[in-house]
């Protein structure tokens, strides 16, 4: 298939410039600013490997043929199946959504969920409902905002970061709007939704990558940070504790969207401009790395069918900076939290927290 030939030019590739590269510690490969994802794709080809490598990569390219194109398989769906898939995907009365919290598919009748959503949008004080012709106005501020910042913090970007940001900022003029849709909690009784933003393609999208790089070590280096469900378990079956002691937890309802956007900006600035703070963190600058949380956090603007809305408070869920910009500001405002329990501190998985 052309996935799989793309697959094999990508593996040979990688293993071209790993060889071509290998013991050259001086070279550029090798900077540490490449672990960054903040670069535009290189279009640089290697020479050829030494013979032995590159015959390697031909006889597993030739194996790799044989076992994919050669063996024909027939689809493992039923007549049923297939009919039933079919019409599910030319019926414009339903449509499929995700279930919140990774719980499969979920199907559900179109006017429902345009229902949910505007439920969530009319909310007059965490969104305003704009014109196209009013955003693709005001589009041009946050876009001639960021290119600004990228030439007054030169000093603090790498190249790779300021053209990748710079690059990003230009094809997302064609269309500068995040896309708003909803998760459906089906955990939730009665069944609700969560409102997201996928600005993967937005104009604040690769400034917001950059914040969010840039606040990971704060966030990875609290006492409260986890990586994942499974740490999570590892660590609570590492606990032990006296037989009057409770283990609980606490849901925030709507935090992204109810964070005061001001305060929080406020609080961060605090928070990234202490000496404290710097001296243990010293891979940023304050004052740009400020400057882009308040480009990022005033202008999320997405589209929701045929309307468009601004988002007037908080952050949405799913922008880039979004869960690491929120677990700092949780810091900024509750900095005694990792001491509510004496014997065990609170572990922060937002939205949701264990004691």
């Amino acid at each position: 298939s052309s996935a799989a030939i793309t697959a094999f030019e990508r593996l040979e590739r990688d293993v071209g410039l790993n060889v071509f590269y290998a013991g050259d510690t001086q070279s550029k490969a090798f900077d540490i600013s490449k672990s960054s994802k903040l670069r535009l794709k290189s279009t640089f080809r290697p020479p050829l490997p030494p013979n032995n490598i590159d015959s390697r990569l031909s006889n597993f390219d030739k194996e790799l043929k044989r076992i994919i194109f050669e063996k024909k398989v027939g689809s493992n769906l039923s007549y049923f199946q297939n009919k039933l898939l079919n019409q599910i995907q030319s019926d414009d009365y339903f449509i499929i959504a995700n279930a919140n919290k990774g719980l499969g598919p979920v199907g559900i009748e179109l006017s429902k969920y345009i229902k949910w959503g505007l439920k969530h949008l009319t909310d007059r004080a965490t969104y305003v409902v704009i014109s196209e012709e009013q955003v693709l106005q005001e589009a041009e501020l946050p876009k001639k905002e960021i290119f600004d910042w990228t030439i007054q913090n030169r000093q603090a970007l790498t190249d790779d970061a300021t053209k990748f940001i710079r690059s990003k900022l230009q094809e997302s003029i064609k269309d500068p709007f995040g896309y708003f849709y909803l998760l459906i909690k089906l955990h939730k009784t009665p069944i609700s939704t969560r409102p997201v933003c996928s600005d993967c393609a937005s104009l604040p999208h690769a400034l917001g990558q950059w914040v969010d790089e840039q606040l990971q070590p704060i966030v990875k280096a609290q006492p409260t940070y986890f990586k994942n469900s499974f740490t999570l378990k590892q660590e609570l079956d590492r606990m032990t504790l006296p037989v009057n002691a409770s283990l609980f937890t606490y849901d925030a309802v709507s935090m992204y969207t109810k964070i005061i956007t001001q305060d929080c900006i406020a609080r961060l600035s605090e928070f990234l401009l202490k000496a404290s703070t710097y001296n243990k963190f010293q891979n940023y600058s304050p004052k740009a790395l400020i400057d882009a949380i308040k480009i990022v956090m005033l202008n999320n603007r997405m589209r929701f069918g045929d309307i468009i809305v601004r988002q007037l408070i908080g952050i949405a869920m799913g922008m880039s900076p979004a869960p690491s910009s929120n677990n700092c500001q949780s810091l900024c405002c509750h900095p005694r939290s990792t001491r509510v329990i004496a014997i065990h501190r609170p572990i922060h998985f937002l939205p949701t927290t264990f004691h």
